[in-house]
């Protein structure tokens, strides 16, 4: 139920509104997770784009049109919501900038 009122949260929800402003729903995916970050190596999360990764982790081979249609801009948002202070040592999210100029990489 708490996880569920952060992802519902209405600050939240209009945030995203103004980036899927074509969407008739917003919807929340049905595997969200919430996952540990800490220094250990058993909680490393590699850079990957979701586009470029089956439901299973492995890597996307279906058509770029296909990935774009599920995962492309104006359609999908990612909120990462720390639960914990977010630093460096505990694995604080990367981004490549204007990586998302780049297309879908291959993984």
């Amino acid at each position: 139920r708490e996880l569920f009122g952060i992802l519902c949260h209405q600050d939240l929800l209009g945030a995203v509104r103004k980036i899927l402003v074509d969407a008739d729903d917003i919807r929340i995916f049905p595997n969200y997770s919430a996952r540990p970050k800490t220094r250990f190596e058993v909680h490393d999360v590699v850079w990957h784009q979701d586009a470029g990764l089956r439901y299973d982790g492995g890597p996307n081979t279906a058509p770029i049109e296909e990935r774009l249609a599920a995962f492309g801009p104006g359609v999908t948002v990612n909120c990462w919501t720390p639960l914990i202070p977010a630093r460096v040592v505990n694995g604080a999210m990367k981004f490549v900038p204007r990586s998302h100029q780049r297309g879908i990489l291959p993984h």
